[in-house]
Parts: C-alpha cells; sequence; structure tokens
C-alpha cells in the first residue's frame, strides 16, 4: 500500500488475490502506516471491489475510491511503487506546466518516504517520535541477510519437491540440469 500524499509504502505478502488475504493484509498495513488510513483507493479488481473488503472499510469508516473503469493507468504511480523495493528510490512528484506552447514536467527535490511524512505535518511529535524509533531499529544488512536466507531456504524446498516429483513421476530433467549449469566452453 502506498500513501499517494507522502508515498510512505508498506508491503505485505499474500497467498494469492482472495479477498480474505487482501483485508488480512490491509489490516495489517493499516496498523504499520504512522498515520490513520481513510481512503483506500483500488482498481476495479474483484478482489478489492467485494463484500468482504466493502465489510472492513465500513467497520473502519475508511471511504473507498476506485480507479475508472478501461483506465488503466489511474493506479500507475502505486502499481509503480509496487515493482520497488521500499526505501529504495526517493518519491518524485511531478506537476505539469505549460511552458513555451509545450508541457513542461517540474520535479520538487527528492525527499524519502520518512522525510516527507516529517514535513507533512501529519503527526504530533510523540507519533513522530514512535515512528523515529520504529525507523532506527531497523538494520537494512539484517534484513537483507534474513531474505537471503529465506530464498535460500525456499529454493531448497523446491529442489527437494522436484526431484521427488520427478522420480515419482519417472519425469526425465535432464534438458533442465543442462540449461542452468555455466557453460564449460565460455570462449566459443
Amino acid at each position: 500500500m502506498t500513501d499517494m500524499f507522502t508515498g510512505w509504502t508498506e508491503n505485505y505478502s499474500i497467498r494469492n488475490n482472495a479477498s480474505q488475504w487482501i483485508v488480512q493484509a490491509a489490516s495489517q498495513l493499516q496498523q504499520r502506516f504512522p498515520f490513520e488510513l481513510r481512503v483506500f483507493d483500488s482498481d476495479n479488481g474483484s478482489e478489492f471491489i467485494n463484500h468482504r473488503v466493502s465489510n472492513w472499510l465500513q467497520q473502519d469508516d475508511i471511504e473507498q475510491t476506485r480507479s475508472r473503469l478501461y483506465r488503466k493507468n489511474d493506479q500507475a504511480k502505486a502499481d509503480s511503487k509496487n515493482n520497488q523495493v521500499v526505501g529504495k528510490h526517493a518519491f518524485y512528484w511531478h506537476y505539469d506546466t505549460v511552458a513555451n506552447g509545450h508541457r513542461q514536467r517540474i520535479y520538487d527535490q527528492p525527499q524519502t518516504q520518512w522525510q516527507r511524512v516529517k514535513n507533512s505535518q501529519l503527526l504530533a511529535e510523540q507519533e513522530l517520535a514512535i515512528v523515529e524509533e520504529r525507523i532506527i531499529g531497523i538494520n537494512p544488512a539484517d534484513l537483507t541477510r534474513q531474505i537471503n536466507l529465506i530464498q535460500t531456504q525456499l529454493t531448497a524446498l523446491a529442489r527437494d519437491e522436484t526431484q521427488s516429483a520427478t522420480t515419482q513421476r519417472q519425469l526425465d530433467m535432464a534438458c533442465l540440469v543442462t540449461i542452468n549449469q555455466p557453460d564449460p566452453n565460455p570462449t566459443k
């Protein structure tokens, strides 16, 4: 989820796009944002436009807006954020203005999401201190090591499952092994 005003982004992995997982993720993410969720803007997918999500939003008195039908670019800014690693890039706003008969994009100064939240005056001093403490407690190197460990474990699980299935079904996977191996004669 991305806050469109500050660019603050929180991620949560879900099993699939079933409404129960959307509600579970959105509820968890709602708690991670340092400010109140007032509007939930989504695309027109059935994973967002359904009774379960509607009930959750009504329960927390959150307004729901959605993109216009057949306007796939309505969610472009949020969708582009989904393809980035959180905190890797600054959040840029741009403003289109007319200059000499041409549109000219004027960008504001790059800031991190945290800088935008601090400058927005959305949070009281006590709330800012809580978020600051949370941010200070995050060690990117430790997070990277944890992610790498989990990826290694997932790879091992997939390898073991694949080997078991190929043995059980008597499949010849030799062609896949050679595809994934480095070329023994790279100078050819």
